[in-house]
């Protein structure tokens, strides 16, 4: 779903997956652009799209336009931030992935 809104791109770009509860899809929206090496992922902007789409579930996604899979410590304090932020007002946080234009990996956060 993330994918298309991400391939191609030499700036990194947030994008947001709300699903409801039963998984279902209920909006993809691009959340911020950012710059060549680092996008921002404010919390607080990433519960306010899924709680205005009635979303009861989330995901995250992000590119990395170097090629680059390896997930970066802000990305995993990004991440954390989220299941936190999630668990906070009863949302589910599914992933947050990196994706490259050849391949994806997910942020572990445990």
């Amino acid at each position: 779903m993330a994918s298309p809104l991400l391939a191609g791109l030499r700036r990194e770009r947030v994008v947001v997956v709300v699903c409801d509860g039963a998984g279902a899809v209920l909006r993809t929206a691009v959340l911020t652009d950012g710059a060549a090496d680092r996008s921002l992922l404010p919390v607080r902007d990433v519960l306010t799209l899924v709680l205005a789409a009635g979303g009861a579930s989330f995901g995250v996604a992000h590119n990395h336009p170097t090629g680059r899979l390896e997930p970066s410590e802000p990305d995993r304090l990004a991440t954390v931030r989220l299941a936190a932020g999630a668990e906070a007002v009863g949302l589910r946080f599914l992933d947050h992935l990196v994706v490259t234009d050849r391949d994806w990996r997910r942020v572990d956060y445990d």
